[in-house]
């Protein structure tokens, strides 16, 4: 009769101590695609915001949005265009008081309403945020678009995709392999 042997003691470290590292990969993981969203959205947002305000501020936009209609012939398109292509940004869109987008760099939107989560845009602030749901969320500007008296006569609004959690943790690997190693020869060593 032979007796099966069991894992030897210092076997048994190595394997607790590589689901040590393991733990603790996770959490840099979880930290680190945490830490890109929030950059993401501190930079890309002020970014959005400043060219939502250079929009808004555009003697163009501003003589013609209040009698701009969805589907008009005005030359706010190619404004919109012009934005989107300057700024980098992925949607430029231009819309009344109401809501009602007139111009977009996206002509599937003319004639809705401007998707505005939980802006603040209606109460004459400008506004950075994530819109659009789980599905295509984007990092969205909005900045009244005002008149000489100060009234309110529309939205400038610019939207950035929002990178997949896939394409944030793309951009971590590099990191997160050098911890990688580091965290695996520390514990092998260790044991």
């Amino acid at each position: 009769m032979t007796r099966r042997r069991g894992m030897s003691l210092a076997g048994q470290y190595l394997v607790l101590q590589l689901l040590i590292v393991l733990a603790v990969l996770v959490a840099v993981v979880a930290i680190s695609l945490a830490q890109s969203a929030a950059a993401f959205e501190r930079v890309e947002g002020r970014r959005a915001l400043s060219a939502a305000e250079a929009l808004g501020n555009n003697p163009t936009v501003r003589a013609l949005l209040p009698s701009a209609e969805p589907r008009g012939g005005s030359a706010l398109p190619a404004v919109a265009e012009s934005v989107r292509t300057v700024s980098g940004s992925s949607r430029v869109t231009l819309a009344r008081p109401d809501g009602t987008v007139v111009a977009s760099s996206d002509p599937s939107l003319l004639g809705r309403g401007l998707e505005l989560g939980s802006s603040r845009v209606m109460e004459g602030r400008a506004w950075t945020g994530v819109v659009g749901g789980t599905e295509t969320p984007m990092l969205s500007a909005h900045v009244p678009v005002l008149d000489d008296t100060g009234a309110m006569i529309g939205i400038a609004s610019i939207s950035r995709n929002y990178p997949s959690t896939w394409e944030r943790l793309g951009d971590a690997v590099p990191n997160l392999l050098t911890y990688l190693g580091v965290a695996s020869v520390l514990g092998v060593a260790g044991s």
